[in-house]
């Protein structure tokens, strides 16, 4: 086989490759009738969407934001069959992933975003799934609606509030510890959910 016909095959297969990559929009779209077929709890759904624009308003200048709100819209995609034993949760939810064709950092990130399974966190993308995951019950555990009460209250009175109860300061202490290794504190991580719940997303 010459020389030249090697490198149209090359350039041939890096082309069908490029076609094969969908568009933000397309990933997007799968993701959410995915999660849609197999989460039919509201709750879960509103959730899915709050963790997906926190972790949005999260993502720096170097951080795909688009990867990162995946993450989050997905990250509890296994909930209706491993909510009896959390050590399954984000396991289960990533082979899902992995299937449908979604990225590795995507998949790592969903493994890893329960404490319950015991899979290390390693990239930004993981500590700000955890992060975000954890902010949002904090915000609702200290009596605030996401979005509607959230959009509308200072993020100090939020953090304040998320300070008065013994359990969710120790909760906010361990998140924060998290949060650090990627830049953030907990007001920081506050105003970022307060963020989200403004968008509109």
């Amino acid at each position: 086989m010459s020389k030249v016909i090697c490198i149209a095959i090359v350039i041939a297969k890096i082309l069908l490759g490029a076609t094969d990559q969908k568009s933000p929009e397309a990933m997007r779209k799968i993701a959410w009738e995915a999660l849609q077929s197999r989460v039919k709890d509201q709750k879960v759904l509103n959730h899915s969407l709050a963790v997906e624009a926190i972790m949005r308003e999260m993502a720096g200048h170097n951080d795909d934001p688009d990867e990162w709100g995946l993450a989050g819209l997905l990250h509890d995609i296994d909930i209706a069959t491993t909510h009896d034993d959390l050590s399954h949760h984000g396991v289960v939810g990533a082979q899902i992933l992995r299937d449908l064709g979604f990225s590795n950092a995507v998949v790592h990130a969903v493994s890893a975003h329960d404490d319950h399974a015991g899979i290390a966190r390693e990239s930004r993308m993981d500590h700000a799934l955890y992060c975000a995951d954890q902010v949002y019950w904090l915000v609702v555990g200290a009596g605030f609606r996401f979005p509607e009460d959230v959009r509308n209250t200072e993020t100090e009175t939020i953090w304040s509030r998320i300070q008065e109860s013994r359990e969710r300061s120790k909760i906010a202490t361990k998140v924060s510890a998290e949060c650090s290794q990627i830049g953030f504190d907990m007001p920081q991580l506050v105003a970022a959910a307060k963020r989200a719940a403004k968008s509109g997303r």
